[in-house]
C-alpha cells in the first residue's frame, strides 16, 4: 500500500504494529547476542584473544559501516524498512548457521558478521521514527 494513500495515524498505526514485532527480536538479540557469542567462544572453544576481540569490536565494524550504507541507501530511494530488514534476515541466517557449526573458526565467521549487521540495522531504522508524532518519541 503506497504511503500517499494513508493519512498520518494509519502511516502510525501500521508503524507501530510492524515495530512490535520487530521489538521482540530485537529485545532477544541486544540482550544476548554479543553476551552469549563471547561466553560461547569463552567457555566452550577456550578462544584466544585474537577471535575474542574479533567478536567484541564487530559492532563497532558495523557502526563505520553504517556511515557509507545509509549515504548509499539514502541517494536510492529505498523504503527505510526495507532497508533495516535485509540486515536483520542476514542476521538470523548468521545465527542458526552459527549454532550448528562445531568449529570456532565457523561460530566467529558467523557471530562477527551477525553482529556487525544487527548494528547497521539500529542506525537504519532511526529514519522509521519519523512515522511517529513527536511527543510519541520523548517518553
Amino acid at each position: 500500500m503506497p504511503l500517499d494513500d494513508l493519512t498520518t495515524s494509519e502511516i502510525r498505526d501500521q508503524t507501530y504494529k510492524y515495530d512490535l514485532r520487530r521489538g521482540f527480536f530485537e529485545g532477544i538479540l541486544s540482550a544476548g547476542i554479543q553476551t552469549f557469542a563471547l561466553f560461547i567462544a569463552i567457555r566452550y572453544y577456550n578462544a584466544g584473544e585474537g577471535l575474542k576481540s574479533l567478536i567484541a569490536a564487530a559492532p563497532f565494524m558495523g557502526m563505520m559501516l553504517s556511515l557509507p550504507l545509509v549515504h548509499y541507501t539514502a541517494g536510492k530511494g529505498f523504503k527505510k524498512s526495507s532497508c533495516g530488514a535485509i540486515p536483520s534476515i542476514v542476521t538470523g541466517i548468521c545465527l542458526i548457521i552459527a549454532a550448528w557449526t562445531p568449529s570456532l573458526i565457523s561460530v566467529v565467521a558467523r557471530f562477527s558478521p551477525s553482529s556487525l549487521q544487527y548494528t547497521v540495522i539500529i542506525i537504519l531504522m532511526i529514519n522509521v521514527g519519523q512515522n511517529f508524532p513527536s511527543h510519541y518519541l520523548s517518553l
